[in-house]
């Protein structure tokens, strides 16, 4: 199946869970108010009475920074923990999220006997708390790989550094810089998607062996690179077209500024809905190109056999419980 008919069936996924959408928008905006009214509380505690920080808040002065760090040092060290705690309870959250998106995909193209009548909530929220644990293992397991694209990083940056020394070679160290930003990018969004196509794997068969769910999308990834990149190219693609068209909307609207700050509060809420909804489809699209092209011995329970002895219908062969309808 080419990727676009992947893609397309995402969609069709997404498009049938309109209440998911619209429960993971006010999950989004709960966490949202949690964190800008946190972060605005401290930095108005600390800073609140500060001409120094009135004077960073309009333009940058490097002498003004060093002050407020001489006068307001505690209050910093407070904000930069604060910030810490928010940037890791967010990635926890998304952790958390994934899993109930996942479930009710599953569900929603293969439900079990009462499962069709049970609410998208709270199907959500049984998949979420199922998963979280398996995928914040996932995430520690995952770490080697980020330690590894770390230390090619840091190879190619001082192979680099030693080409381009010299003011003679300064175009070939910028190409060079560019290629290592390419790299990172590369690196970073090849991470990202490993891992979830791991939590795809994970939630479609309901494991709990994470190590060996890992090293099978490790193999699957590098058989099906390619497919898997084009697959992520439609969803940037996808997330460029809205982003443009908030953009469109907030210049016809006479905004100037960014597209979230631009934007009035009913069209800005409907652009976030509009990315929510193409990252469910983006997912839903990944589980079925997951489900249907994956074949990994790593990944397979061994052979079952019957009564008889007989070996039983090949495992890779059965329907996937995330394409009940993609016949």
């Amino acid at each position: 199946m080419s990727i676009s008919r992947y893609y397309l069936l995402g969609w069709g996924d997404a498009v049938r869970q309109p209440k998911m959408a619209f429960l993971l928008w006010v999950l989004n905006a709960l966490s949202g108010l949690v964190v800008y009214f946190g972060a605005c509380g401290l930095m108005r505690r600390a800073f609140g009475h500060s001409l120094l920080g009135s004077e960073l808040s309009e333009r940058f002065a490097f002498r003004g920074v060093m002050e407020l760090l001489q006068r307001h040092g505690r209050d910093v060290a407070a904000l930069a923990g604060t910030v810490l705690i928010l940037t890791a309870a967010t990635y926890l959250l998304s952790l958390f999220l994934s899993g109930g998106v996942l479930h009710v995909l599953k569900t929603a193209r293969n439900p079990k006997s009462g499962e069709k009548e049970s609410r998208v909530a709270a199907l959500f929220f049984e998949g979420a708390g199922r998963y979280f644990g398996r995928f914040l293992r996932l995430e520690i397991v995952a770490l080697p790989m980020w330690i590894v694209f770390g230390i090619l990083l840091f190879v190619f940056s001082g192979i680099a550094g030693n080409a381009s020394d010299g003011w003679e070679k300064e175009r070939l160290g910028f190409a060079l810089v560019l290629a290592l930003v390419g790299a990172a990018v590369l690196f970073v969004f090849l991470g990202m998607m490993i891992v979830d196509y791991a939590r795809i794997q994970l939630v479609a068969t309901d494991g709990r062996r994470v190590f060996k769910v890992f090293l099978g999308t490790l193999k699957f990834a590098a058989r099906r690179f390619f497919k898997l990149l084009g697959l992520a190219v439609f969803f940037l693609i996808t997330m460029g077209i809205v982003l443009a068209l908030g953009e469109a909307v907030a210049r016809l609207l006479g905004g100037k500024g960014a597209v979230v700050t631009a934007l009035g509060f009913g069209v800005q809420q409907v652009l976030v809905l509009a990315l929510l909804g193409a990252r469910i489809a983006f997912l839903g699209a990944q589980a079925r190109l997951s489900e249907r092209e994956r074949v990994s011995a790593l990944d397979l329970p061994p052979a079952a056999q019957d009564a008889g002895g007989e070996q039983k219908e090949r495992p890779d062969k059965a329907q996937s419980p995330f394409d009940g309808d993609a016949q």
